[in-house]
């Protein structure tokens, strides 16, 4: 699991059961007022009597920061898996973007790695691998920086036909000035827009989708926009991808055995509360085709227990 920025990546792949033993049901003395086509008993729902958790969870398969390429293994061809563009109009979102030509191994002077599309020029991606020269920025986090009038943007490539969790953040990480900057994530083009949004200075925002469906060869673009003021735009970016993965979540709920005649109508009704004069909520009308059935309270339970009965119907 891969931490970046103080923020967690939203999606990690985690698979978690979680598993509660609940008290059985205990008959309770009968009411003055009980008929005798009554039956009614208490269920105690989240008694500490047991509580079992089986996780397990795995980093994400892909992040722009870990997987940047140094020098001199650095790439920025058509098929890496992360890939590096300029030359975006905003209002046409095409995905035919310029790829950034120039990788400098000490950009701006500044001592970190990115591509621009000229040396020492902007707009540039890269990564801050020693201590950082921005304020706001951490060592090991991606860094875009846009043009005043020209973006930046961080494509995932994706390798194979299937479904993607994606997800990330981004932050406009100085305080010192500027106005901030605009952020887009994009499925391929503009119509196919995951988020967007408009961050002021020292401000940030997570983004997650799940189940993304991308086939072989296409991209997912985090753009960087200055926001019609590119100065103090250093923007840190954590933008992470991994295969979708099987996730159960176990709901487990409260089970009523009506015992009767086959062929009768009765009512389940159950309360959260046994004050004078008794108030009951219908849960469900079920009709025995055998001596028993067995229904399964699907309503929310927010107190520790519930009560329940089942009603001959005429």
């Amino acid at each position: 699991m891969r931490t970046k920025g103080n923020l967690l990546p939203c999606y990690s792949g985690q698979l978690t059961f979680t598993a509660h033993i609940i008290q059985s049901m205990h008959p309770l003395p009968l009411p003055n007022n009980r008929t005798k086509s009554e039956s009614w008993h208490r269920w105690l729902v989240g008694l500490p009597a047991l509580l079992l958790l089986v996780s397990a969870s795995r980093a994400a398969d892909y992040s722009f920061a870990d997987d940047f390429l140094i020098s001199s293994n650095e790439s920025n061809t058509s098929t890496n898996t992360w890939q590096y563009f300029h030359g975006i109009d905003l209002a046409n979102r095409d995905g035919n973007y310029t790829r950034l030509a120039t990788f400098d191994v000490n950009h701006m002077n500044q001592g970190f790695p990115a591509w621009a599309p000229a040396p020492n020029a902007l707009p540039s991606v890269g990564k801050i691998t020693r201590s950082s020269p921005f304020a706001g920025v951490q060592p090991q986090e991606g860094h875009l920086h846009p043009a005043p009038s020209d973006p930046a943007a961080v494509a995932f490539h994706a390798p194979s036909d299937g479904f993607y969790d994606i997800s990330g953040y981004v932050r406009a990480a100085n305080s010192g000035g500027g106005n901030g900057i605009r952020w887009y994530l994009d499925h391929g083009t503009s119509a196919g827009n995951l988020g967007s949004g408009t961050l002021g200075r020292a401000r940030g925002e997570s983004f997650e989708f799940r189940a993304v469906p991308l086939k072989a060869g296409e991209k997912l673009f985090l753009i960087i926009d200055a926001n019609g003021n590119h100065l103090f735009d250093s923007t840190a970016v954590g933008f992470y991808v991994s295969r979708t993965t099987l996730n159960l979540e176990l709901a487990f709920r409260p089970t009523v055995t009506v015992l009767g005649i086959p062929g009768k109508m009765y009512r389940v009704e159950y309360a959260d509360a046994i004050p004078s004069p008794f108030t009951w909520i219908t849960m469900t009308n079920v009709v025995l085709s055998g001596p028993s059935h067995v229904v399964v309270d699907l309503t929310p339970i927010s107190p520790a227990k519930r009560f329940y009965r089942a009603v001959e119907l005429p």
